[in-house]
This record gives C-alpha cells, sequence and structure tokens, in this order.
C-alpha cells in the first residue's frame, strides 16, 4: 500500500472513530433519559442485579445511577476517547512518514542493538519508535512544531493548537486528579484555562460538541494535506 492510500486510510478511520464516540455518548444519553422518564412518569419497576460486586438496585436507585451517568461517567470517558484517537492517529501518521522519509530522523542506538539487528530496516524502526516515544511524553504545542519539522503542513492553526493543548490538559486533570484544576492544568491551558487551581472543571455538551469538532478537524487537516505531500 503506497504512503498516501496509509495516510488516507489512517484519516478516514480515525475520523470514523470519532463519529462511533460521539454516537455513543449522545445515544447512551438519551438511552438513560428513556429510562428514567419510564421509571418516573410510568412507575416502571426495575431490578438489576451485578453479580460481580454483589450490588442489588430498583427503580429507585437507577434515576440517580443514570443521572451521575450522564453527568459525570459519560463526559469524562468521552473526552478521553477524543483524545486518544486523535493522538494515536498523530503517533501513527507519524510513525507511516517516518518510515517512509527516515532522513528526519534522529536519536542513539547503541552498538550491541546494531549487532543484533538483522538489517538496516530493523534499526531504522527502532530508531522511529524512540523519536514516536519521545513524542508523546511532549506537550502539543511541540508535538505540533516538531511535526512541522518533519514535513511542514501549515496545520493546524496556532489558535486550534492551543485549543487543543486546554483540551488535551482537561482530559489529564480527569484521568488524574478526577476533575479538579491544577497548577499544571493552568499552565498547560495558558489563557483558555476553564477553571482556577482547585476548583471543578465542568464538561458541558457544548465543549464536547467544541472539541469533538476541533479533534476532528485536526485529523481531517493533518490529513488531507499529507495526503496531497505522500
Amino acid at each position: 500500500m503506497s504512503l498516501r492510500s496509509i495516510i488516507e486510510t489512517l484519516r478516514e478511520e480515525t475520523v470514523a472513530g470519532l463519529g462511533a464516540a460521539h454516537d455513543h455518548f449522545m445515544y447512551s444519553k438519551k438511552l438513560w433519559r428513556i429510562v428514567g422518564a419510564d421509571v418516573r412518569r410510568r412507575g416502571r419497576r426495575i431490578i438489576l442485579n451485578n453479580n460481580v460486586t454483589g450490588s442489588r438496585v430498583t427503580e429507585r436507585e437507577l434515576v440517580p445511577i443514570a443521572e451521575a451517568s450522564v453527568n459525570e461517567y459519560l463526559p469524562s470517558a468521552t473526552i478521553q476517547q477524543f483524545a486518544s484517537l486523535t493522538e494515536i492517529f498523530l503517533i501513527d501518521f507519524v510513525r507511516h512518514w517516518l518510515s517512509a522519509y527516515p532522513m528526519h530522523l534522529k536519536g542513539q542506538v547503541d552498538a550491541q542493538t546494531i549487532v543484533a539487528a538483522p538489517d538496516k530496516i530493523a534499526i531504522l524502526r527502532i530508531l522511529i519508535e524512540q523519536y514516536v516515544l519521545s513524542m508523546s511524553y511532549k506537550r502539543p504545542t511541540e508535538w505540533f512544531k516538531q511535526l512541522n519539522g518533519i514535513i511542514g503542513l501549515g496545520c493546524p492553526s496556532v489558535s486550534e493548537i492551543d485549543a487543543f493543548s486546554e483540551f488535551k490538559a482537561t482530559r489529564d486533570v480527569f484521568v488524574h486528579n478526577r476533575g479538579t484544576a491544577t497548577e499544571i492544568y493552568l499552565e498547560k491551558s495558558g489563557a483558555l484555562a476553564r477553571a482556577a487551581v482547585g476548583s471543578p472543571l465542568d464538561l458541558p455538551d457544548s465543549y464536547l460538541h467544541q472539541s469533538w469538532r476541533l479533534c476532528r478537524k485536526i485529523v481531517e487537516d493533518i490529513g488531507t494535506a499529507a495526503s496531497a505531500r505522500a
């Protein structure tokens, strides 16, 4: 498969994955609300068991569970999925691009590894993995600077990079600090920070929709621009 085909496939699969994640969020919310309405308005009786934890709930406990799912668990899980899909796209894109154009690679391979490698391709794979691993630990502003050092695509814009930095910082807050803003969040988000240190970060639908559009645009723009250059 040509590099162009690989990039286009990666782009389309990631866009489809983002769409599926957004659908899951929206339809899960609607389903929980249907269940809540059925219990409140129609007096539906429900008994559910979790054989793993040994818990048991009736319709009385299920309504607050539904509300917690809609307002807490679903939004948090959804932004993590949006961020993960976008990050994987970027890393896989860089991996494929460097495989085709390894002249941008920088790094060191110890002599023992070189001797043990069956050929040059194996050594290049090691250098590529070192490159993408180091990239995964960097902030988005550095990611895109590094990306432009490999191939100048002219995207995303500065404002989009800033917005993605805040979005990723929000994701990190929910993964590492239960949704409460930290000094690191403020540092990463800059002027776009949405909460003070120690305050909870909100995840309203408008923010989720905006973040989804941002992730999709970054994937589409990079994939399309790179495909034309491949």
